[in-house]
């Protein structure tokens, strides 16, 4: 049965190639258009399965590092931090920033107080015209001489690539006893 069915298939097909070649060759590259659709589909099926694997590790990593930045603030209350002072603070850090050298174009600070948290937090936000040395040197001494402060972010652009002088935005905190106010 089976080679009654071959032959039959054979035959029509070797005719069908005789009386109408341009048709077969078209349905012969549709044929093949549609297995390499496939074959790139899969690929692209396979492409987003690792892209989204990527996704949830990049997000699992995110919650951790958002964890251990809890664990590091949490960490501050038992720590003997000083009371606060605006002007002391603010005198400390315009020291550190003079002597590293940094020019300052914009400051401006904020009192954050926060009924669940047993600190005060206090954050400088400034612009400076400085070099990257410079704001190495901020940076060093900050966690040297004043470990109750914390860099929350830097940001530095150049207008120009043969320009040395950097514009940078930093974020600074300070963590003080909530009790205490001077």
């Amino acid at each position: 049965m089976l080679s009654t069915c071959l032959l039959f298939c054979r035959f029509h097909l070797s005719l069908l190639i005789r009386q109408r070649p341009r048709t077969v060759a078209l349905l012969a590259a549709f044929v093949l258009l549609l297995i390499g659709s496939g074959v790139v589909l899969l690929a692209q099926w396979q492409r987003v399965r690792v892209a989204q694997e990527r996704v949830a590790g990049l997000r699992a990593h995110v919650v951790t590092d958002q964890v251990k930045r809890d664990d590091v603030v949490d960490s501050l209350a038992p720590l003997d931090l000083p009371s606060f002072q605006s002007s002391a603070a603010i005198a400390k850090f315009s020291e550190l920033a003079v002597a590293s050298g940094l020019i300052l174009n914009e400051v401006s600070y904020v009192l954050e107080e926060n009924n669940s948290q047993p600190y005060l937090r206090y954050r400088f936000t400034l612009t400076v015209v400085s070099t990257y040395p410079q704001v190495r040197s901020l940076v060093e001494q900050l966690h040297h001489d004043v470990p109750h402060f914390t860099m929350d972010s830097i940001r530095c652009r150049r207008s120009d690539i043969a320009v040395v002088e950097l514009s940078c935005d930093l974020v600074l905190s300070g963590f003080f006893q909530k009790d205490l106010r001077g």
